[in-house]
């Protein structure tokens, strides 16, 4: 815990978990192995205070599905469709002769039948290659044509740039749902290890989001964004389509979240920045995350009430937008 990260964790967390704020960290695994995960998961995400949960199912089984976390915390979950575990989940027995022209009908129909608790769309390819490509979709020969490549080469996971041009262009033109268009999510910014950062700047799709704004296409949702937050307040403050969410780096900068929140929401539209709090694995990320939000978003609302720049009504008005209302304006769910 010798990072901002853990800083959050024993601040947050151990009174959750019967433990004074702060707890040191030998005190904090031990009442956290005495409780078992089970209790463990239920008091930190129940205690995140959530009433709806998007949650991404691109991750595998390993994880918890949205059903369990909607009974973990008391709240409806829905599915976020990820685009790579979906075009990777092409049935082995269809890579026959022409499987690969049949690939773009079949992914698009995967997508046209995706479930009624899926929500939004979501691609990783800030991690499978990075936001350096073209901005325009791929014609129906170079897809094909990209099929074969990746088909040839034996290995699942799909980098191909044309294909996940493709993705993003199958999913960017759905039909509405639910009177809605499904959003399109793209991770960008801070990640793991398989991430060149410098190519997960979001400035790197202004060509693709202008060019989607020009076609009509679905919203797109900046994740995570940091570094690069000021860069994606400034894609969503010019762009119609475009809004962001700064989850992940709240967490992680710890003591520091108040200054990601206050820098986001120097130019972003009120109505077009999201809570999110990307917990992954650990169920401490749940309440980190929302605790960081709330006492960062409350800083910056608080110091402008105090200001004058803005009135105590207005300051509860944006709370609300930011911290839940604008994601039930946007995504196809149902209001708690």
């Amino acid at each position: 815990m010798e990072a901002p990260v853990g800083l959050a964790i024993r601040r947050w967390c151990a009174p959750a978990l019967d433990l004074p704020e702060h707890a040191p960290i030998a005190e904090y695994l031990r009442r956290r192995r005495d409780l078992e995960s089970a209790e463990v998961n239920r008091r930190l995400i129940r205690a995140a205070g959530v009433q709806a949960m998007l949650v991404d199912t691109g991750f595998g089984d390993d994880l918890a599905a949205p059903h369990d976390l909607a009974t973990l915390a008391a709240a409806p979950a829905y599915e976020v469709l990820r685009l790579e575990t979906l075009a990777e989940s092409v049935p082995a027995d269809s890579l026959r002769d022409n499987a690969a022209a049949e690939f773009p009908g079949r992914f698009d129909t995967a997508l046209d039948d995706a479930g009624p608790d899926v929500v939004a769309f979501k691609s990783i390819l800030a991690y499978r290659f990075g936001f350096d490509i073209a901005a325009a979709p791929p014609s129906t020969d170079d897809v094909v044509t990209a099929v074969g490549r990746w088909q040839r080469t034996g290995v699942a996971r799909l980098t191909d740039p044309v294909l996940l041009r493709f993705l993003v262009w199958t999913a960017l033109s759905r039909k509405p749902f639910r009177g809605k268009r499904r959003p399109l999510q793209l991770h960008t910014g801070f990640g793991d290890t398989d991430l060149d950062l410098h190519r997960a700047n979001p400035i790197l799709l202004t060509g693709l989001i202008r060019e989607a704004q020009r076609r009509d296409g679905a919203p797109i949702v900046l994740l995570h964004c940091y570094p690069y937050h000021r860069e994606a307040a400034y894609l969503a403050a010019v762009y119609p389509n475009v809004h962001l969410d700064i989850g992940l780096g709240v967490s992680h900068l710890g003591p520091s979240a108040g200054t990601l929140v206050r820098e986001a929401m120097e130019l972003a539209p009120f109505g077009k920045l999201h809570y999110s709090s990307d917990a992954y694995g650990l169920a401490e990320f749940f309440l980190i995350g929302a605790m960081g939000f709330r006492v960062g978003l409350d800083a910056v609302l608080g110091d402008w009430v105090s200001s004058g720049a803005v009135a105590q009504a207005d300051a509860r008005t944006i709370a609300a937008q930011v911290l839940g209302g604008t994601s039930q304006r946007l995504y196809p769910i149902q209001a708690p």
